[in-house]
């Protein structure tokens, strides 16, 4: 159902269990559980609105190549999941809201002309409505359980670097390995035991990324009890130029990640995970 943000926050303060999209068709919360995890995906997707197309450089394969296609398959059997619908280059959810809108992006100019204050206040809004959304659902889990943990879920391009690159990288620079490292380096341990036919897994820390994204940087900056997993997987599972996606590799992805996301709950909480 569509709903506004709004009824949204209230079903999560009344502990509702929902599936729910935004009225503006923006993003996805699904909550078939009260559990002190949850899993989203901020890049994974396309939607581009119609009246920021006429005035785009890029291309839709453009647009395309830098997005992270089938995050959200990768984390949709998880109980709580936020699934963001709209294409970064409208805005970007891991940015600040002051730089959520590119000008330019890897290297390349995006309009032709520069949007109005008025476009901007529109992907300003979506912005600011999903980031509401999901500090309600963390005040609501840490309120219930003392304590949340978000798993992260992105997807990088490997073939522009010249070097030998991990399967999955965790960006971990920012946060407080003191309090939290022990957790990271458990969940490295479980992506590193993932076996994809046919693909080396080399599982690191900060090698490719290193915690520098915005979602990531908020929440832990104003959620103390909040550990955020942000990883990202290399884009084996499809070609990364022509968008070709390899179904096996993304049924194996799917089943795998989403065992790995579980042991790491059961790890700490025993009776929310069973098999």
């Amino acid at each position: 159902m569509k709903t506004s943000i709004q009824n949204i926050i209230k079903m999560i303060e009344n502990e509702d269990v929902f599936t729910a999209t935004a009225e503006d068709g923006s993003f996805t919360i699904k909550i078939e559980k009260y559990i002190p995890y949850f899993s989203i995906a901020i890049h994974a997707g396309h939607h581009f609105r119609d009246s920021l197309i006429d005035n785009c450089l890029l291309s839709e394969y453009d647009r395309r190549y830098e997005e992270d296609p089938k995050t959200d398959t990768f984390i949709e059997n998880q109980s709580i999941t936020m699934i963001a619908h709209d294409s970064r280059y409208e805005y970007d959810l891991n940015r600040d809201i002051n730089a959520c809108v590119y000008e330019t992006a890897w290297g390349k100019t995006i309009w032709k002309k520069p949007l109005s204050s008025i476009e901007i206040e529109k992907s300003h809004k979506k912005y600011h409505n999903f980031y509401t959304v999901a500090y309600a659902l963390i005040r609501k889990l840490e309120g219930k359980f003392s304590f949340c943990e978000i798993f992260n879920m992105h997807s990088y391009n490997y073939k522009r670097h010249d070097r030998t690159t991990p399967l999955f990288d965790m960006a971990t620079d920012y946060l407080n390995h003191d309090i939290f490292g022990e957790r990271l380096t458990q969940f490295q341990i479980l992506l590193s035991q993932i076996s994809i036919d046919g693909i080396e897994n080399i599982t690191t820390q900060n090698n490719v990324f290193t915690g520098g994204g915005n979602f990531l940087k908020s929440v832990t900056c104003d959620f103390s009890n909040t550990l955020v997993y942000a990883f990202e997987v290399k884009k084996i599972y499809c070609n990364e130029l022509s968008g070709k996606l390899h179904p096996k590799l993304i049924k194996q992805l799917t089943d795998k990640i989403d065992k790995a996301i579980n042991h790491q709950i059961r790890e700490r909480n025993p009776k929310l995970i069973s098999y």
